[in-house]
Protein backbone atom coordinates (compact mmCIF):
# COMPACT_ATOMS: atom_id res chain seq x y z
CA UNK A 1 0.00 0.00 0.00
CA UNK A 2 2.73 2.42 1.05
CA UNK A 3 4.72 1.59 -2.47
CA UNK A 4 1.66 2.19 -4.59
CA UNK A 5 1.18 5.76 -2.59
CA UNK A 6 4.93 6.74 -3.01
CA UNK A 7 4.60 6.19 -6.79
CA UNK A 8 3.43 9.18 -7.13
CA UNK A 9 5.28 11.60 -5.36
CA UNK A 10 8.31 13.55 -6.43
CA UNK A 11 9.99 16.49 -5.11
CA UNK A 12 8.73 19.78 -7.42
CA UNK A 13 11.39 21.38 -9.50
CA UNK A 14 13.79 18.45 -8.74
CA UNK A 15 14.33 15.01 -10.30
CA UNK A 16 12.00 12.38 -9.11
CA UNK A 17 12.50 10.94 -6.00
CA UNK A 18 11.02 7.74 -4.06
CA UNK A 19 10.16 8.25 -0.73
CA UNK A 20 9.00 6.13 1.65
CA UNK A 21 6.06 6.95 4.14
CA UNK A 22 6.98 6.41 7.89
CA UNK A 23 6.01 3.53 9.32
CA UNK A 24 4.47 2.94 12.99
CA UNK A 25 6.87 -0.28 14.04
CA UNK A 26 10.33 -0.25 14.89
CA UNK A 27 12.23 -3.00 12.10
CA UNK A 28 13.63 -4.77 15.11
CA UNK A 29 12.95 -5.03 18.76
CA UNK A 30 15.49 -6.48 21.27
CA UNK A 31 13.51 -8.44 23.79
CA UNK A 32 14.22 -10.86 26.98
CA UNK A 33 11.68 -11.90 29.53
CA UNK A 34 9.05 -10.28 27.82
CA UNK A 35 11.13 -6.48 28.40
CA UNK A 36 11.92 -4.53 25.32
CA UNK A 37 15.64 -3.83 25.71
CA UNK A 38 16.52 -2.13 22.55
CA UNK A 39 16.10 -1.88 19.22
CA UNK A 40 16.83 -1.12 15.17
CA UNK A 41 15.44 0.85 12.62
CA UNK A 42 17.00 -0.43 8.69
CA UNK A 43 16.50 2.03 5.66
CA UNK A 44 16.49 1.08 2.25
CA UNK A 45 19.35 3.65 1.30
CA UNK A 46 21.07 6.91 2.20
CA UNK A 47 17.30 8.97 2.43
CA UNK A 48 18.05 11.82 4.61
CA UNK A 49 13.58 12.77 4.65
CA UNK A 50 13.80 9.13 6.07
CA UNK A 51 16.94 9.37 8.53
CA UNK A 52 15.09 12.85 9.70
CA UNK A 53 11.34 11.29 10.17
CA UNK A 54 11.56 7.55 10.54
CA UNK A 55 14.87 6.80 12.51
CA UNK A 56 15.79 10.06 14.30
CA UNK A 57 12.18 11.11 15.45
CA UNK A 58 10.10 8.11 15.57
CA UNK A 59 13.41 5.90 16.88
CA UNK A 60 13.99 8.58 19.72
CA UNK A 61 10.15 8.34 21.05
CA UNK A 62 10.27 4.59 20.88
CA UNK A 63 13.42 4.49 22.79
CA UNK A 64 12.03 7.35 25.63
CA UNK A 65 8.86 4.77 26.03
CA UNK A 66 11.30 1.60 26.55
CA UNK A 67 13.01 3.58 28.84
CA UNK A 68 9.56 4.49 30.46
CA UNK A 69 8.67 0.58 30.95
CA UNK A 70 11.99 -0.58 31.93
CA UNK A 71 12.44 1.84 34.75
CA UNK A 72 10.08 0.78 37.51
CA UNK A 73 12.00 3.05 40.02
CA UNK A 74 13.62 6.33 40.11
CA UNK A 75 16.87 4.52 41.10
CA UNK A 76 16.68 1.92 38.21
CA UNK A 77 15.80 4.77 36.00
CA UNK A 78 18.76 6.41 36.92
CA UNK A 79 20.99 3.04 35.83
CA UNK A 80 18.84 1.29 32.81
CA UNK A 81 19.95 1.89 28.67
CA UNK A 82 18.33 1.73 25.92
CA UNK A 83 20.21 1.19 22.99
CA UNK A 84 18.85 1.44 19.66
CA UNK A 85 20.95 0.79 15.91
CA UNK A 86 19.99 2.74 12.83
CA UNK A 87 21.30 0.81 9.47
CA UNK A 88 21.19 1.87 5.82
CA UNK A 89 21.75 -0.71 3.63
CA UNK A 90 24.86 0.07 1.48
CA UNK A 91 25.42 2.86 3.94
CA UNK A 92 25.98 3.27 7.42
CA UNK A 93 25.40 1.94 11.03
CA UNK A 94 24.80 3.83 14.35
CA UNK A 95 24.56 3.32 17.80
CA UNK A 96 22.38 5.33 19.80
CA UNK A 97 22.36 4.86 23.36
CA UNK A 98 19.61 6.37 25.38
CA UNK A 99 19.82 7.01 29.35
CA UNK A 100 18.24 9.25 31.94
CA UNK A 101 21.78 9.49 34.93
CA UNK A 102 19.51 12.64 36.46
CA UNK A 103 16.08 10.48 36.53
CA UNK A 104 14.70 13.88 34.98
CA UNK A 105 15.61 14.25 31.51
CA UNK A 106 16.65 11.62 29.23
CA UNK A 107 20.00 11.79 27.01
CA UNK A 108 20.58 10.40 23.68
CA UNK A 109 24.58 9.33 23.00
CA UNK A 110 25.11 8.84 19.55
CA UNK A 111 28.49 6.58 17.88
CA UNK A 112 30.14 7.60 15.03
CA UNK A 113 28.59 6.07 11.77
CA UNK A 114 30.50 3.23 10.85
CA UNK A 115 30.22 2.04 7.15
CA UNK A 116 29.62 -1.02 5.57
CA UNK A 117 32.75 -3.36 3.80
CA UNK A 118 32.78 -2.33 0.02
CA UNK A 119 35.28 -4.92 -1.31
CA UNK A 120 37.43 -7.76 0.12
CA UNK A 121 40.35 -5.27 0.26
CA UNK A 122 38.48 -3.31 3.12
CA UNK A 123 36.50 -5.86 4.33
CA UNK A 124 38.76 -6.58 7.49
CA UNK A 125 39.24 -3.00 8.48
CA UNK A 126 35.24 -2.29 7.96
CA UNK A 127 33.74 -5.43 9.80
CA UNK A 128 35.77 -5.91 12.96
CA UNK A 129 34.28 -2.27 13.75
CA UNK A 130 31.29 -3.09 13.09
CA UNK A 131 31.24 -6.12 15.61
CA UNK A 132 32.84 -4.27 18.51
CA UNK A 133 29.52 -1.91 17.98
CA UNK A 134 27.33 -4.54 17.93
CA UNK A 135 28.96 -5.95 20.80
CA UNK A 136 28.96 -2.79 22.71
CA UNK A 137 25.00 -2.30 22.09
CA UNK A 138 24.62 -6.56 23.42
CA UNK A 139 26.88 -5.46 26.43
CA UNK A 140 24.30 -2.73 26.87
CA UNK A 141 21.26 -4.75 27.13
CA UNK A 142 22.78 -7.27 28.76
CA UNK A 143 23.71 -4.56 31.93
CA UNK A 144 19.89 -3.89 32.15
CA UNK A 145 18.56 -6.95 31.89
CA UNK A 146 21.11 -7.68 35.16
CA UNK A 147 19.90 -4.42 37.00
CA UNK A 148 16.30 -4.50 36.11
CA UNK A 149 16.78 -8.57 37.78
CA UNK A 150 18.64 -7.40 40.66
CA UNK A 151 16.08 -5.03 41.39
CA UNK A 152 13.79 -5.43 44.35
CA UNK A 153 10.54 -4.10 43.66
CA UNK A 154 9.32 -1.17 45.70
CA UNK A 155 5.86 -1.24 47.65
CA UNK A 156 3.15 1.71 46.12
CA UNK A 157 0.98 2.85 48.86
CA UNK A 158 -0.96 5.23 46.75
CA UNK A 159 -0.87 6.51 42.84
CA UNK A 160 -0.02 9.90 43.95
CA UNK A 161 3.19 8.97 45.57
CA UNK A 162 5.07 7.51 42.37
CA UNK A 163 7.16 8.91 40.38
CA UNK A 164 7.30 9.78 36.69
CA UNK A 165 10.02 11.25 34.46
CA UNK A 166 8.09 14.06 32.54
CA UNK A 167 7.14 14.15 29.17
CA UNK A 168 9.51 15.63 26.67
CA UNK A 169 6.67 18.19 25.04
CA UNK A 170 4.24 20.01 26.69
CA UNK A 171 1.18 21.33 24.87
CA UNK A 172 1.48 25.53 24.43
CA UNK A 173 -2.38 25.45 25.34
CA UNK A 174 -1.43 23.43 28.90
CA UNK A 175 1.23 26.22 29.36
CA UNK A 176 -1.34 29.33 28.94
CA UNK A 177 -4.44 27.43 30.87
CA UNK A 178 -1.72 27.37 33.73
CA UNK A 179 -0.17 31.10 33.48
CA UNK A 180 -4.08 32.22 33.37
CA UNK A 181 -5.49 30.47 36.23
CA UNK A 182 -2.33 31.45 38.32
CA UNK A 183 -3.12 35.63 37.13
CA UNK A 184 -6.74 35.15 38.75
CA UNK A 185 -5.70 33.73 41.95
Amino acid sequence: MATKNNKKRCISAVDPAIHRKMGRKMDVLYQSSGKELGCSEIGKDEDQTKEMKDRLSKMSIVMHTMLLQLASSESLLRRVHVPGFLLAVGGKVALLDMDSPGGYVARIRRSKPLEYPTCSDDYVSRIVPLMKLALTGLVIMQKTRVDIVNTEVELELSLSLRWMLTASFVPLTFLLTKSSTAACS
